[in-house]
C-alpha cells in the first residue's frame, strides 16, 4: 500500500502544478480575441467585463503558483513522513482550490452564455471590422475549457488531502504501537 500511496502522492503533487499551469494558460488564451476590442455598442460591456475576468483568472493563477511553491518548499511531493506543516500547506492549497472554483465557475458559465448570445444574434457577422471577423470564435470552446483547471484543482486537492490524512493516521498508529 505504501508504494501505491507514494505514487499517488507524487502524481497529486505534479497534478497540482499542472492544474495551476493550465489555469495560467487559460488566463492567457481565453481572452485573446476579446483583448483590446472596442466597438462602441452594447457588446463592448461584455468584452470589457470579460477582460476584467481574464485578469482575475491571471491573479488566481499567480496565487496558485504561490500555493504550489509552498507545497514544494515543504516537500509534499515525496516526503515519507508528514508533519503538521505539510497538513497546513495542503489545507491552504485545498482552500485555494475551492475558493477559486467557487469564484470562477459562475463567471465561466456567464461569459460562455453571453458569448453564445452574441453568436446567435449574428453580432460578429454584422461587424465592419474585417480584422476582428478573422479572429472571432464561432463557439465557446475557449471559454468553456476553463472548467478543466477547476476540476483538476479540486481533484488534486482531494488526492492531497487523502494522502495527508492517510499518512497522518498511519503515523499515529505506528507511534502508538512503539509506545
Amino acid at each position: 500500500m505504501n508504494k501505491i500511496l507514494t505514487k499517488i502522492q507524487k502524481i497529486s503533487y505534479f497534478l497540482a502544478l499542472l492544474s495551476v499551469v493550465l489555469l495560467f494558460a487559460y488566463s492567457l488564451v481565453c481572452g485573446t480575441a476579446a483583448a483590446g476590442t472596442r466597438f462602441g455598442d452594447d457588446a463592448e460591456t461584455y468584452f470589457v467585463n470579460f477582460n476584467v475576468f481574464n485578469v482575475q483568472v491571471l491573479y488566481y493563477a499567480i496565487a496558485g503558483f504561490i500555493c504550489f511553491g509552498a507545497l514544494a518548499v515543504f516537500d509534499t511531493g515525496k516526503r515519507k513522513k508528514y508533519y503538521l506543516s505539510n497538513g497546513i500547506v495542503i489545507g491552504i492549497f485545498a482552500v485555494y482550490s475551492i475558493v477559486t472554483a467557487i469564484l470562477l465557475v459562475p463567471n465561466i458559465q456567464y461569459f460562455s452564455a453571453e458569448y453564445m448570445n452574441l453568436l446567435e444574434t449574428g453580432y460578429f457577422e454584422n461587424l465592419y471590422y474585417t480584422l476582428f471577423k478573422a479572429w472571432y470564435l464561432t463557439d465557446t470552446f475557449l471559454i468553456d475549457i476553463g472548467y478543466l483547471p477547476m476540476v483538476m484543482l479540486l481533484a488534486t486537492s482531494v488526492m492531497l488531502l487523502f494522502v495527508a490524512a492517510y499518512k497522518y493516521l498511519n503515523q499515529r498508529k505506528e507511534k502508538k504501537e512503539v509506545e
